[in-house]
């Protein structure tokens, strides 16, 4: 019965069109699943008001999943409801490797005063901070600082750095002794082809380790995903079934329970109308 069935999907290339929209019927399909007292909810690794960006219009009733599993949220509160900080020690040794490095630098999302504030050292920004920075203009988390001294390694739970993918996976072997604690993904940018992206998480920081706690949360016997993309196979791991978008990347098809249609053909709405509407 879909009242014990916990249903979430990804946002971006999966339940979103690749112009960033949530169509009308899906929009339309997931509002009625809730209304019949269905559980959705999405798990992203946008935070929390990007993902509000593009779902505004989705009448979510449960927590969300953001910053990969890092953070959830329970709307329409903006304060992070839970967090799976990074260890201090890995946020150290990012810092050390990074500093001298030209390509690289770090963004770090950390807690401050309660509330979630984008990290990032302005005088080091490389044209990749830039952008970052640059589509995010007015947000209330930018909190830049003059040098890591001035951020607590402790409140910091997520990590994104951009570049190109020799640097970021060069970088990447050169922490790995350091990442034995976190998870890991590192990809091309869907929107962006020019760009990779190397993003760190705590262990139990992962879109995994979220909605297992969430299922036991709500009570749901069992756990239906969607996804695309890396980051999204451990995720199909730990659910029950795992439909991926036939826009997925190959790792994540091989995981998968069934392959969709694409996401530009609403298939996440299209499954649930046909298996559970």
């Amino acid at each position: 019965m879909i009242e014990k069935t916990l249903f979430v999907s990804d946002l971006d290339h999966t339940l979103l069109r690749s112009d960033e929209s949530l169509s009308d019927r899906t929009t339309t399909v997931v509002n009625r699943l809730i209304a019949r007292g269905g559980l959705f909810t999405y798990a992203t690794a946008r935070s929390y008001t990007s993902a509000l960006r593009v779902t505004s219009n989705l009448q979510l009733a449960l927590p969300v999943v953001a910053y990969g599993g890092a953070a959830m949220f329970t709307p329409p509160s903006d304060v992070p409801a839970e967090v799976a900080h990074l260890p201090s020690e890995t946020v150290l040794a990012i810092q050390d490797l990074t500093a001298s490095h030209s390509d690289v630098e770090p963004i770090f999302y950390n807690i401050v005063e309660g509330r979630d504030r984008i990290h990032w050292r302005g005088a080091h920004a490389t044209p990749y901070v830039d952008w970052y920075i640059s589509t995010r203009l007015g947000d209330p988390r930018l909190l830049p600082v003059s040098g890591w001294r001035d951020a607590d390694p402790a409140t910091a739970f997520y990590c994104t750095m951009l570049g190109s993918g020799d640097a970021l996976r060069e970088l990447r072997e050169s922490l790995g002794s350091w990442f034995g604690e976190c998870f890991v993904t590192l990809g091309p940018d869907k929107y962006e082809q020019d760009q990779h992206w190397l993003e760190i998480v705590a262990a139990d920081g992962t879109k995994a380790r979220a909605i297992q706690r969430l299922k036991a949360r709500v009570g749901a016997d069992r756990v239906v995903v969607f996804g695309d993309n890396h980051n999204d196979v451990p995720m199909f791991g730990a659910a029950d079934e795992g439909y991926a978008v036939s826009n997925a990347v190959p790792e994540l098809l091989d995981v998968a329970t069934d392959v969709l249609a694409s996401n530009d053909e609403d298939a996440v709405a299209a499954w649930l109308e046909t298996n559970v509407l």
